[in-house]
């Protein structure tokens, strides 16, 4: 990769902006919005059940660690999706590619 491309977030590469963000660009093979809401959505009933199964049990440590583990996660999908949303309006032309079914599910 020539050195002034730097790689952003998602794997996006573009040219360094002054403030350090990236100017995006798609690169393929990278997750797209609706598939990582489908994740978060899945992440967050993981999360519920930890939370529940603490209940229950009254707050094994196993109980504590998957609750923490799995809100942690839900708060970075959930993070990904809004920056993907605003990204999306920035640029609309990038929620436009073709979505593949390649067995995400």
């Amino acid at each position: 990769m020539p050195p002034e491309l730097a790689r952003g977030a998602a794997g996006h590469i573009g040219p360094p902006t002054l403030a350090g963000a990236v100017v995006c660009r798609k690169v393929p093979g990278v997750i797209n919005k609706s598939r990582l809401s489908v994740l978060l959505v899945r992440t967050a009933l993981f999360f519920v059940a930890a939370v529940v199964l603490g209940f229950i049990y009254e707050w094994p440590s196993f109980a504590v660690i998957a609750a923490v583990m799995t809100g942690a996660a839900t708060l970075v999908q959930l993070g990904g999706v809004l920056w993907l949303r605003r990204a999306e309006r920035r640029d609309p032309e990038s929620a436009k590619d073709p979505v593949r079914t390649d067995g995400f599910l």
